[in-house]
């Protein structure tokens, strides 16, 4: 009855089993191998186990994942000898987040000594990082280059001496640079000799000289004219249409009020003039005083800027004042060429069985979409729809790309597969175009893109929710049955982690709190009757979706019942399990952890089913709930807010059928992930309910 977070909860208890590994191995770093290989193209490092070593501990070495080290090494998860030979990925990843490093891509004649002179870097420390470049460097070779101190070279676009240093983002040239400071392509070649000799790299340090950029400094030498301007200081990656959004006025007129605006965007730092008398009187601060200071330095008035920009959007949007229609486009993989070869094959065309399997939950999504659309045209939102079929192929997606205008989209849904979203999102990451992803379980494509939402609860909130809730009585006795598969201990370690990090002392002092891991296959603890305690509520945590092992484990723990105080944690999954008898779940008080819970009895469920059969002549399934609530949610949040409505989901809050969403950033440059939750369970009276929402607000 759950919808997709079925495979987030999988996270959730997957999380649940943690535990093991930690109780069993403290983390041993080792020393890597000096030894790498290029093998189809891609770099390796060669590492020769050594007795004590495990995949835990060489993981952590090399700073990669247990299913990286198992993907390369087919066949390592069932057991390493020493001796044995490993290919571990080499990723830029794998260097410590902590030093400060880029990636640079050799250019034609360029060597080892060019690049260090480049980066003001000593070779040997360049090696320190590559040490196949101890030969010499070829065209097109990735090196990591660990930067000097920031002490000496600031990598941002802050003023230093007589210089700016610049690092280089992807799609930025010489031509976008030269208008963006307002200095001509000739002195950045003479400041910056080595662009004689090859292009623009990726991360690449550029020297900016600061005498020769129009940047506007007359205004930090001259008086304030505090009674016809506001004095905006310009902070990290505010752009003229933020500007132009955060002190409602057009870009034209700050251009035209600010000259040096019209051939590139504003600097970090830079002074902006704002014409009081185009601004909307609840913009306009009454005390202007403050922004100098008697040595007429101007004092940063960020949080008064932030608070502005958030009473702007949340408040002072006006759809009426929207001229024309949102443009929202679907991105989903329907296979319509299956689709087509099948509806060729088969006479009856209104057979939703004829349906190519892997569309149909896109189709029932879509549907759902469909009428959340009609609800909200009817409620008077103007809006245009696009729809473009994903077919799961990277490359249609850069074909889509590459022949729609996609900076037109106020909003796109999906896609819906990880690589899919990442190349999307990098793709119109500068356009402020917001992207849902109603799928996706991994929020990389959430990175440096300020306009993209994730669904899907993280795996770090579920286990937080699940150690908090797990912890709300006084005593109780935790059991974690596991099948003794080493690949799955580590969700061990890290759930029992969670666990006691969340007990309050006296619980602990008290010795109030027991824990016992039980491998259900092992014939010294595999009866699990011995972790039980007759005198206190057993907390039974099983994090796994197999049918055959949840379907033996549960039949016995069943047996158990009537002598013992238990309830059973586990994962979605196990709703749609058929071999299981229902009256079980009942039995154990099973809780599960879900994004979506369905109440038939709700009015508003009712009248979406009857709505949904007289259209579709069909009974809709929970992908035609998830993706009416989705749709309803952000196309709802355009209709109040604009597509900046970002800014207003702390405050934004709507009836959903079968879900509800509480939105937070992962980082300060990142999109945003939804960490709302319902507990589900299964109770004595044959009744499941809500018992639990996550966050409690």
């Amino acid at each position: 009855m759950k919808n997709n977070l079925t495979i987030i909860f999988t996270f959730i208890f997957i999380i649940s089993l943690i535990n093991n590994i930690c109780s069993q191995e403290t983390e041993i770093i080792l020393k890597r191998s000096e030894i790498t290989e290029i093998i189809n193209g891609q770099k390796f490092f060669i590492h020769k186990i050594k007795k004590g070593q495990t995949l835990y501990s060489i993981s952590k070495t090399y700073n990669v994942s247990l299913s990286d080290i198992e993907y390369y090494n087919p066949g390592v998860s069932e057991g390493i000898k020493e001796g044995r030979i490993l290919k571990i990925p080499f990723k830029f990843e794998n260097i410590k987040k902590t030093e400060n490093i880029i990636k640079h891509t050799v250019a034609k004649k360029q060597t080892l000594y060019s690049i260090s002179k480049q980066y003001n870097v000593d070779v040997n420390e360049i090696l320190k990082y590559n040490p196949d470049a101890k030969d010499g460097v070829s065209a097109g070779q990735i090196l990591l280059i660990p930067l000097i101190s920031s002490e000496n070279i600031d990598i941002t676009t802050e003023k230093s001496n007589d210089y700016i240093y610049h690092k280089i983002v992807l799609g930025e040239t010489l031509y976008s640079l030269s208008k963006r400071y307002g200095i001509k392509i000739k002195q950045l070649k003479k400041d910056n000799p080595q662009l004689l000799e090859h292009e623009l790299q990726l991360g690449e340090i550029i020297k900016i000289s600061k005498e020769k950029i129009d940047y506007s400094d007359n205004i930090l030498t001259n008086n304030y004219d505090t009674i016809n301007y506001i004095y905006h200081k310009v902070i990290k990656k505010q752009t003229l249409y933020s500007l132009s959004k955060l002190y409602k006025i057009e870009i034209k007129q700050l251009q035209k009020t600010n000259p040096e605006l019209k051939n590139r965007g504003p600097l970090e730092g830079e002074i902006i003039k704002i014409p009081k008398n185009l601004l909307s009187s609840n913009i306009i601060r009454t005390d202007f005083s403050k922004l100098v200071s008697e040595d007429s330095t101007y004092i940063d008035d960020v949080d008064s800027i932030g608070d502005i920009e958030f009473d702007y959007l949340c408040t002072d949007y006006d759809y009426k004042s929207h001229t024309s229609p949102f443009k929202v486009a679907f991105m989903l993989p329907f296979y319509t060429t299956a689709n087509d070869t099948l509806e060729n094959n088969n006479e009856n065309h209104s057979n939703k069985e004829n349906i190519y399997p892997r569309s149909r939950i896109f189709l029932e999504y879509y549907e759902g979409s469909l009428l959340a659309i009609d609800t909200l045209r009817k409620q008077g939102l103007d809006i245009d729809i696009y729809v473009y079929d994903t077919e799961n192929d990277t490359n249609k997606i850069k074909t889509i790309i590459n022949n729609v205008e996609i900076k037109q989209f106020d909003i796109i849904f999906g896609p819906v597969y990880s690589d899919n979203l990442e190349i999307l999102s990098n793709a119109i990451k500068n356009y402020e175009v917001n992207i849902v992803s109603p799928f996706s379980l991994k929020k990389s494509f959430l990175k440096n893109n300020t306009n993209t939402f994730k669904l899907s609860p993280s795996f770090s909130a579920l286990s937080n929710y699940a150690s908090v809730f797990l912890n709300n009585n006084e005593i109780k006795n935790y059991i974690i049955v596991h099948d003794g598969d080493n690949i799955n201990q580590s969700f061990v370690k890290l759930f029992k982690n969670r666990l006691f990090s969340t007990i309050d002392e006296k619980t602990l002092n008290t010795n109030n709190i027991y824990y016992k891991e039980v491998n259900y296959y092992n014939p010294a603890d595999s009866i699990i009757e011995y972790s039980l305690n007759p005198d206190i509520e057993n907390i039974i945590i099983i994090p796994y979706s197999d049918q055959a092992f949840i379907s033996d484990v549960i039949s016995k723990i069943n047996a158990l019942r009537d002598n013992y105080k238990i309830k059973v944690f586990g994962m979605p999954r196990w709703s749609k399990f058929e071999n299981i008898e229902p009256e079980m779940y009942y039995n154990l008080n099973i809780h599960l952890f879900s994004n979506s819970f369905i109440d038939y009895k709700n009015n508003d469920v009712k009248k979406f089913v009857i709505n949904h059969r007289n259209i579709f002549k069909s009974e809709p399934s929970k992908y035609c709930f998830q993706g009416y609530d989705i749709t309803y949610y952000f196309l709802n949040a355009l209709l109040n807010y604009g597509k900046d409505f970002r800014y207003c989901l702390n405050n934004y809050k709507v009836d959903l059928l079968q879900s509800f969403y509480n939105f937070k950033k992962v980082n300060k440059n990142s999109g945003y992930e939804n960490n709302a939750i319902y507990l589900i369970e299964y109770n004595k009276n044959y009744e499941q309910k809500i018992v639990k929402y996550f966050p409690s607000n």
